[in-house]
């Protein structure tokens, strides 16, 4: 009786690779109309004999058909020198280096101390670690599987010879018993556990897809598509992974006397790119003061974390000078942050919010999962709204300073060069914040997240109160 799993490999199955192909790098491949070994290979760059090695003994003669998922050998990963005593290990998706250490059965700091520097693993990152003996259970790659008509789960199980119930549980987007025609499911090898990371939706890109399309349609980033991915190209029948979606983080709750958070959606996104800037007209009926003066028709609202007004500001490096001497200034997180489409799957919005409580409308700018331009996988949202009462609020939804090491970050309100008064507070790479202005105020001892900010306007001090709320 023929091998079930075999059955299934001529018309969808990802086989595990051979012994051999072991440490390369491999891409699945739904092969087109009109797909020949010869144009494949061609598309990836690789030998069509390669090709044809990787997909013994399911392609004989060449002969291969629409639908069919091939494995695509792509490269040997570069491996570092290894010093005595250690071995290879190549990182999955998912992989840290905590999961590594567990793997291994080591303590976790007997692997970071043979791969110093190394923080965030990505798919294909070669780790370091000290030599045991390679524990049995090592999860193995799964065999991805492209749905043909008439599918149902319950005949795609029984044919791998695997629990109906372990095929949904790595397919969690599949609701029902019928498959869709070219849907890809992910079928975990018999016997072992599953991974929660084989739960990732799959795409067989399709003719006119690009790269940033696809991350649009799925809400995600092209940063995290490319992390989830170890070779990624808008190549048509290519199947990829498709990251879980970073979820817009809950606002903060705010006490009494302190203007509500905005919650999603945050209006319209705003046109900006890297260390961009863009004016934004005040809303009819809110006649903003800072310092106690108009503040005219609109504000420059910046790309990295701040609005300005008068003038626009891309500067991407806060510093005291430049923010007592520049334009006035209302700092959510000045810092070098990257909103662009490509990078962050949210973005800046403005938003008018009637307030019937302050007596007229507020101006809402949001940073929504905006990214640092020098840690792209650490997303920030805040706000800054501009009030009828000529209060400044800002709302701290999920934010990390500390990642920012060797970073500065700026929060505060200032006069610019005309009026040189402020209240700030600057991060230098670590969580203790260095005040400027008024010294009687406390600052956060347990970072933003969580937190509301209000700045009230003193005419006795001529300068801001800066008011915390508690996370």
């Amino acid at each position: 009786m023929a091998d079930p799993a075999a059955k299934r490999a001529g018309t969808g199955a990802l086989q595990l690779p051979p012994s051999d192909a072991v440490g390369c790098v491999l891409a699945a491949y739904q092969v087109q109309p009109g797909d020949t070994i010869f144009n494949v290979a061609q598309r990836f760059s690789i030998p069509a004999a390669r090709l044809r090695a990787a997909n013994e003994p399911f392609v004989v003669d060449d002969d291969i058909f629409a639908g069919q998922v091939l494995r695509v050998p792509l490269r040997e990963p570069m491996l570092p020198f290894r010093p005595e005593g250690l071995i290879y290990f190549v990182a999955g998706p998912g992989d840290t280096l905590s999961t590594v250490a567990d793997r291994f059965d080591l303590p976790l700091n007997a692997v970071t101390a043979v791969n110093p520097g190394l923080d965030r693993l990505r798919p294909g990152t070669v780790v370091l670690v000290p030599s045991v003996e390679e524990p049995a259970d090592l999860p193995l790659p799964p065999q991805l599987y492209v749905a043909r008509p008439g599918d149902t789960l319950a005949d795609i199980a029984d044919d791998f010879g695997i629990p109906l119930e372990q095929l949904r549980a790595t397919n969690p987007s599949v609701t029902g018993d019928p498959v869709l025609a070219g849907q890809v499911l992910v079928v975990p090898l018999p016997d072992r556990p599953a991974d929660g990371g084989l739960g990732r939706a799959r795409y067989v890109i399709q003719p006119g897809d690009t790269l940033s399309s696809i991350a649009r349609q799925f809400g995600t980033s092209l940063s995290l598509l490319q992390q989830a991915n170890v070779f990624l190209a808008p190549i048509p029948g290519l199947v990829i992974a498709i990251p879980r979606q970073v979820p817009v983080p809950q606002p903060p709750g705010v006490p009494e006397g302190f203007p509500s958070c905005v919650s999603a959606p945050f209006g319209e996104r705003l046109d900006l790119g890297d260390d961009d800037s863009v004016f934004v007209p005040f809303p009819p009926g809110l006649d903003f003061r800072l310092f106690g003066r108009p503040a005219g028709d609109g504000v420059f609202v910046n790309a990295n974390g701040n609005l300005t007004f008068g003038a626009g500001d891309p500067a991407f490096i806060p510093t005291t000078d430049a923010f007592l001497e520049g334009p006035p200034r209302i700092a959510g997180l000045w810092s070098d942050l990257l909103p662009v489409p490509d990078v962050t799957p949210g973005g800046v919005f403005v938003r008018t919010v009637e307030d019937e409580a302050l007596g007229g409308p507020r101006l809402v700018i949001t940073w929504d999962r905006v990214p640092y331009f020098f840690a792209q996988d650490v997303p920030q949202t805040f706000q800054i709204s501009l009030n009828p009462d000529d209060t400044i609020s800002i709302c701290y939804f999920q934010v990390d300073p500390v990642a920012a090491e060797g970073q500065r970050i700026l929060v505060g309100v200032a006069g610019g060069s005309a009026d040189p008064r402020g209240n700030a507070f600057l991060f230098d790479g670590d969580a203790n914040p260095r005040r400027l202005g008024p010294n009687d105020e406390p600052t956060p001892p347990d970072g933003l997240t969580g937190r509301s900010l209000l700045y009230v306007f003193d005419e006795d001090l001529g300068n801001y109160r800066m008011i915390f709320s508690s996370p």
